[in-house]
């Protein structure tokens, strides 16, 4: 299927500076990407729309009637949310488990702050359930907002990718090396 990039690969470009191994970046957001890289080259890449998804379904769909914000993350929900996607349940795919969102809510298993969390973790545990299995013995690189790749980082974990780290001014460095590549400017020599 066709896909695209708009100024993530920028972001790409700045965590591939100087690296040599074969990582896998992801780019936590609206609509996350998920950038397979061997050989310092993009070889395939992924965009899920887990946080328009995310959006639409508290705003607008009967999932949100039952939720409230919460000024603190609620972890434990999260990760119930992550382990349910990552289920025998969660094997008959989101469609199927959307639902208890609102169930465990009704059932009083999930107070109606803890319900935005669950939500998220349902989502970011699909979508990871997304990833392709060798990813897990490789470095995974992410990309964005620290509280966003807090949760990805968790959920991570508990999907079982063990090398995961953030990446360090990746927008900044790839403009750089953007600026390089089209002579706007000149690499500074050390003395």
């Amino acid at each position: 299927l066709p896909n695209v990039m708009r100024g993530e690969e920028t972001q790409v470009l700045g965590v591939l500076q100087g690296l040599e191994a074969d990582v896998l970046i992801g780019l936590p957001g609206s609509h996350s990407k998920w950038v397979e890289v061997a050989g310092g080259c993009i070889t395939h890449f992924d965009t899920f729309m887990t946080g328009e998804l995310f959006a639409v379904l508290s705003k607008h769909s009967i999932l949100g009637r039952t939720q409230k914000a919460s000024e603190h993350f609620q972890a434990e929900a999260f990760d119930r949310g992550v382990q349910v996607a990552l289920s025998e349940d969660g094997r008959r795919g989101l469609l199927s488990t959307l639902f208890s969102a609102r169930t465990l809510g009704l059932t009083a298993e999930l107070a109606a702050e803890q319900q935005p969390d669950y939500l998220s973790g349902l989502l970011i545990g699909h979508e990871l359930a997304g990833l392709p299995e060798h990813a897990k013995h490789q470095p995974i690189i992410l990309v964005g907002t620290a509280p966003l790749c807090a949760r990805y980082q968790r959920a991570l974990a508990l999907c079982g990718f063990n090398h995961v780290r953030l990446a360090q001014e990746a927008t900044a460095r790839g403009l750089w090396q953007l600026a390089l590549a089209a002579g706007l400017t000149q690499p500074v020599l050390e003395a």
